[in-house]
């Protein structure tokens, strides 16, 4: 499912920001309001990790944010502490954090770095199975 959601980010960056759960875009392109419920088949709707996960795992067109942490951490089947690795940057290690800080919400170089922590945190989770 991350390498679903990578995949999709990496095929239409402009549509991922790590700053909201959802949001839509305004006229110069920029993640302005969070929205609550949003229309995934809408090519202005920006969302995050954790968005994509729940968006591209429903059927429904319609998804809503209330629940989106928890759906997403289900989804993966993590605990609510691993979820919050990768779904908050700030919790990304520093040097993929800071090269996130350097880039803008839907570019390219920007979805980049949000594929780069989706591979950090895979690597981890292997680790993880392994000192099991």
């Amino acid at each position: 499912l991350l390498l679903k959601v990578k995949e999709h980010i990496l095929k239409t960056p402009k549509r991922v920001n790590m700053e909201w759960w959802w949001g839509t875009r305004n006229h110069r392109g920029e993640c302005e309001e969070y929205a609550s419920i949003v229309d995934v088949n809408n090519c202005e709707t920006m969302g995050c990790i954790a968005g994509w996960i729940v968006a591209l795992s429903m059927e429904e067109d319609q998804v809503s944010s209330s629940k989106c942490q928890d759906i997403a951490t289900d989804l993966l089947e993590v605990s609510p502490k691993q979820g919050n690795r990768l779904f908050f940057r700030e919790n990304w290690p520093p040097k993929i954090y800071n090269k996130l800080l350097t880039a803008n919400p839907g570019t390219k170089k920007y979805a980049n770095v949000v594929a780069e922590a989706i591979d950090w945190f895979i690597q981890e989770q292997e680790k993880e199975k392994i000192n099991v």
